[in-house]
């Protein structure tokens, strides 16, 4: 049985199951904004898409996830990230 976040992301990525939604909110946002990244990819380029979107520079970011900042170099699955994940931008 799939979950469906699972299924979510692999409508959206055309089938490619490699291809996951990660939900990135900034400081005191309320809302989030969904990023289409390729699992294997190094984080970095989800963040840039996210900066592209929200018309910001990435280069003084840092992505954290419960509670721990994270390695921008390695891919989610380096990272254990699941699809549907929330990941904070500070």
């Amino acid at each position: 049985m799939q979950e469906a976040g699972s299924s979510r992301a692999k409508e959206a990525s055309g089938g490619d199951e490699r291809t996951m939604v990660l939900k990135f909110q900034s400081v005191g946002a309320k809302s989030t904004t969904e990023v289409l990244v390729k699992s294997y990819k190094p984080l970095a380029q989800g963040l840039e898409t996210y900066g592209k979107e929200e018309g910001i520079q990435t280069s003084r970011l840092k992505l954290v996830f419960d509670g721990e900042v994270l390695d921008t170099n390695l891919s989610p699955l380096d990272l254990s990230l699941e699809d549907g994940d929330i990941v904070d931008v500070r």
